[in-house]
């Protein structure tokens, strides 16, 4: 490197498993590669900075396929290689992997019986849930829904809950804990409330009411939707839906913010310091929308008229979703957008049919 005139200068190194190779990292984000070690894609030229974030190391992955870029304030600033989506290409909704660089994509179920829907990656990467219905269901009815596991390449296919199991009339929205032990979904007779349970789907407990529940970050809370009035859980019309975060335990629940429109799907950022939500002004019409943990500063990053829904992160400056317009249902694709509402980018070109509900891999 001696020759090279860098940007900003190396902060960080990692070696490869075999140890025939290693990167250099740059405060940017900036990656260099050496003898065995690939190029998986940079953080260079993108402006962590003004978030205060610069690159501080570069940690490599169990098997070498991919590294991990670590920002000031710890948290990763990992480039997007890999999602898994569902997709109908094939006629029903089945699961698909598609490497972001190269646009391969492979499919990972195959079943016309069912439309399979939800795709959600272990913390480890090796196992994935997601939902089935009936075909032509999709995600329209969750009376009928299944949930179901397999490894990452689509083999060990198994039922982990199935339809009407516990006496549950409904159930969804299962999210991985951050260390890969537990579960966390909506199920019960008519939108029971949010229960936590193990990686086989066994109830372990009923955490309150709401639904679309998800782990923060640290593992130690459950961000949900929940009506403005919770007591009026679950007769509120969609339009009184916020969003809420509580302890893990079910203590201390708190709306975080309450805008005057409906919400759904919300996401703590990795580093606990945003949550990113969809809301529905009218219509066909979804935005999306980040607010700070404490509930200050809630902004609108996409507001465009079409529906843009499902916002997962991908980093602290990144969320992963879909979007489409009212008129074009077809259209379903996948987007990546940054926290502050700029680099819209789409990472499904050539993509076939409706493509959705996107999960990051890296």
């Amino acid at each position: 490197m001696g020759s090279v005139a860098l940007n900003r200068p190396i902060v960080g190194m990692a070696a490869t498993p075999s140890g025939g190779g290693y990167w250099l990292v740059a405060s940017d984000g900036g990656i260099f590669a050496f003898g065995d070690a690939a190029f998986h894609g940079s953080m260079g030229g993108t402006d962590l900075t003004g978030v205060g974030k610069l690159v501080v190391g570069v940690v490599s992955t169990r098997t070498g396929a991919g590294y991990w870029l670590v920002a000031a304030r710890g948290t990763p600033s990992r480039p997007l290689a890999e999602v898994v989506y569902d997709s109908d290409a094939s006629g029903n909704f089945e699961i698909y992997r598609r490497d972001v660089r190269t646009g391969a994509v492979t499919q990972l179920t195959d079943d016309p019986r069912f439309d399979s829907w939800w795709a959600r990656v272990s913390p480890d990467g090796t196992r994935i849930l997601f939902y089935r219905t009936p075909a032509g269901v999709h995600d329209l009815d969750y009376t009928k829904t299944s949930l179901w596991m397999m490894s990452s390449d689509g083999s060990g296919l198994r039922e982990l809950i199935a339809n009407g199991q516990y006496g549950w009339r409904v159930q969804g929205h299962a999210w991985w804990h951050p260390d890969g032990t537990r579960l966390v979904m909506f199920g019960g007779v008519v939108y029971d409330g949010i229960v936590v349970t193990d990686t086989d789907g066994v109830p372990l407990y009923r955490v309150g009411d709401g639904i679309d529940p998800v782990w923060s970050s640290d593992g130690k809370q459950i961000v949900y939707v929940n009506c403005a009035d919770p007591s009026d859980y679950p007769s509120c019309p969609p339009d009184q839906y916020r969003v809420w975060v509580v302890n893990q335990d079910g203590s201390s629940p708190r709306m975080v913010v309450d805008l005057p429109v409906r919400a759904h799907d919300p996401m703590m950022s990795p580093d606990g310091s945003m949550i990113a939500f969809e809301t529905n002004p009218g219509g066909l019409v979804w935005d999306l929308w980040v607010v700070n943990t404490d509930g200050s500063n809630p902004r609108r990053i996409l507001s465009d008229g079409n529906i843009n829904t499902n916002p997962v992160w991908v980093s602290d400056e990144q969320l992963v979703f879909y979007k489409t317009s009212p008129a074009h249902h077809r259209e379903f694709g996948l987007w990546t957008v940054r926290a502050d509402g700029s680099g819209l980018t789409w990472i499904s070109p050539g993509q076939q049919g409706v493509t959705e509900m996107p999960f990051p891999i890296w």
